[in-house]
């Protein structure tokens, strides 16, 4: 952690509630669709959303990792 060398445990600390923080939004909308759908409308929404984020990738024009 170069950030804060010295306080190693602590960084990851922050690094795991932040991350645990960024899945809970998609958690409760998932929920819910699972509750109140059939699983292909569950699956469908799945592809609409990794179609969406390909095409969103394409577009960005980016070629290689930079």
């Amino acid at each position: 952690m170069a950030a804060a060398p010295d306080e190693v445990e602590t960084a990851t600390g922050i690094h795991v509630s932040v991350f645990c923080l960024s899945i809970a939004p998609g958690a409760l909308p998932g929920r819910l669709l699972v509750d109140a759908h059939p699983l292909t409308a569950v699956l469908a929404t799945g592809a609409a959303f990794t179609l969406a984020a390909s095409r969103a990738a394409v577009l960005s024009g980016r070629t290689s990792p930079s």
